[in-house]
């Protein structure tokens, strides 16, 4: 009987517990914006942002955002972004959170976060956002 216990045990642990020590990945919905030249950004940890130009021509496109994280725990760890050389270039941007499942219990209060980077791309380029979560 305490062998099955245990064995039941461990094989709920691995069954609950793996989204906690490995890193997560989720896919940002991208829709085209109506107003800008530009796209509408949503994600996991209420994030809301934009990928915008200026003008036609200009050179950069602007990441701007913000996460609503659940508490101060959370940490935004950085942006980084691959392009690969074709034309249109196919750009994946990567943003890395830090998460805290224990600040959910010991400090829920949300905490804003800024994102801003600019992507040197054509006019015509294609995107992907990840969110990757450790």
């Amino acid at each position: 009987m305490r062998i099955f216990l245990c064995k039941t045990l461990i094989l709920a642990l691995l069954l609950l517990l793996p989204g906690c020590f490995f890193p997560v990945n989720y896919e940002g919905k991208i829709t085209l914006l109506s107003d800008k030249i530009g796209f509408s950004v949503k994600g996991p940890y209420g994030f809301n942002g934009t990928i915008t130009k200026e003008g036609i021509g200009d050179e950069d496109w602007d990441l701007s955002g913000e996460f609503i994280f659940p508490n101060s725990l959370f940490s935004y760890l950085g942006v980084r972004y691959t392009i690969e050389e074709s034309y249109p270039e196919f750009i994946t941007i990567e943003l890395y959170i830090k998460k805290s499942l224990l600040g959910e219990i010991i400090a829920p209060a949300d905490k804003n976060v800024k994102v801003e980077t600019k992507i040197k791309a054509s006019d015509d380029a294609n995107f992907k956002v990840i969110f990757r979560t450790f």
